[in-house]
């Protein structure tokens, strides 16, 4: 925990990626490496060592802050005991050939000739520093009046396992020959073909701008992926990936998050590729194809799907919804909804988390069945053109929590609703009502 700055917003969920790449966390029988590694986290919680900073609409925790004096003590003794260095301000306590296995930079360095020149023992590098760009490899141009961290010779070997740099990460020809890397957080505007050469990849996290980035075939052979956060990518269709005889050795049996992808086809030689997603980001833009092209019926058969998120830009209104029973929370943006969509969607037995954002209802009007979003517990509407509302008394019955958003002709809330014992709160932002 002592790698982050102080008062950084730690986010639970990249802290347990970071836990899991580093190899920290240990299978307990058949539970997944993440949900160990969140059980070690709830544990830090419980003893008060972790103050929690903000949390999600499923009343998980998001994102948490250490106590300064626990910080200060984490340091120390990862310093002492050679296990990390924390550096802030300067690198040239970091020398080629020394025996440091992890380096957190938290400050803005003092001058461009500070460096880590390649000490081929790093495994793990963390740039919190925004302004200080990673270059690889060397050398950086001698007019280049940039200030940049170096990181490696070309052809040096390197053990590195975790690369986070939150400034921006110029990849090298050479990133195939990062063999060890397990995780990968930075920003960047490409991703060489080469790249899926990393067999042993398994978190890649791309920050860019909304420009589409084209994937390499090959990133359906990473077996090893856990996951997937890149932003507006386009993956290709996988089903010339191997011979019809071979085809099962490139299903990734890992993969538990994929997002946001553009226009992902979700064809059955897909949905077979990636069995165990357990959260899926598509973004749809209104081009040559219809929704029907998309093969959005197929989602039901993702059997382990929790967490699914929709955005369609152009489209009126959505055809083809069909969604897995294993889901807990679902966002829809923009595209049309009808009444059966919607009685569609509150069937679905185990949901607790709905987001409607810019998504029009047909008529303006939504009216909900007996029985529907038996468990829900979170309800979001934003920017939806909706002027009425029905509520069955036997709806919703588990709603904790209702959040309205620029509803500007939305005119009262359902006496149904406010009369629900588990609710705990209503928040209304720029609405009729």
């Amino acid at each position: 925990m002592g790698i982050f700055p102080e008062n950084y917003n730690i986010h639970v969920s990249k802290l347990v990626k970071l836990w899991v790449a580093e190899g920290i966390v240990k299978p307990i029988g058949s539970k997944l490496l993440e949900d160990v590694a969140e059980e070690y986290f709830l544990d830090l919680v419980e003893r008060e060592l972790i103050l929690i900073h903000e949390k999600k609409s499923n009343g998980k925790i998001k994102t948490c802050r250490i106590h300064d004096l626990v910080r200060d003590l984490c340091v120390r003794e990862a310093q002492k005991e050679k296990f990390f260095h924390v550096t802030n301000g300067s690198l040239r306590g970091i020398q080629e050939g020394s025996n440091i296995h992890r380096v957190s930079i938290h400050r803005n360095t003092k001058s461009r000739n500070d460096k880590i020149l390649s000490s081929p023992q790093v495994r793990s590098l963390l740039n919190f520093d925004r302004e200080v760009p990673v270059a690889v490899p060397l050398p950086v141009p001698k007019k280049s009046n940039k200030k940049f961290l170096f990181l490696f010779r070309k052809r040096q070997k390197t053990l590195l396992r975790v690369l986070h740099q939150e400034g921006r990460l110029e990849f090298p020809n050479e990133v195939a020959e990062w063999v060890d890397l397990r995780y990968l957080d930075c920003n960047s505007m490409h991703i060489p073909s080469s790249i899926s050469k990393l067999q042993n990849l398994q978190t890649i996290i791309l920050r860019r701008d909304m420009r589409p980035l084209y994937l390499s075939l090959d990133i359906w052979k990473m077996l090893q992926l856990r996951h997937v956060l890149l932003e507006y990518v386009i993956l290709p269709d996988p089903s010339s990936v191997g011979t019809e005889g071979d085809r099962s050795v490139f299903i990734l049996e890992n993969l538990q998050t994929l997002s946001l992808v553009m226009n992902f086809r979700c064809t059955e030689e897909v949905i077979k590729r990636i069995p165990n997603i357990k959260k899926l980001g598509i973004h749809y833009k209104d081009g040559e194809m219809d929704l029907e092209y998309y093969c959005l019926n197929n989602l039901v058969h993702l059997h382990k799907l929790e967490s699914l998120k929709l955005t369609y830009f152009g489209f009126s209104f959505l055809i083809n919804l069909s969604f897995p029973t294993s889901l807990k929370k679902l966002t829809l943006v923009e595209g049309g909804l009808s009444l059966e969509d919607m009685s569609i969607v509150g069937s679905l037995p185990n949901l607790q988390v709905l987001k409607l954002r810019r998504t029009p209802f047909f008529r303006r009007e939504w009216i909900t069945n007996a029985g529907e979003f038996f468990q829900l517990k979170y309800l979001l509407l934003q920017s939806i053109a909706l002027k009425g509302w029905r509520v069955d008394p036997t709806s919703f019955p588990s709603l904790e929590c209702l959040v309205l958003k620029d509803c500007y002709d939305f005119v009262e809330i359902p006496d149904e609703i406010r009369e629900i014992p588990t609710l705990r709160s209503i928040e209304i932002y720029e609405c009729g009502v």
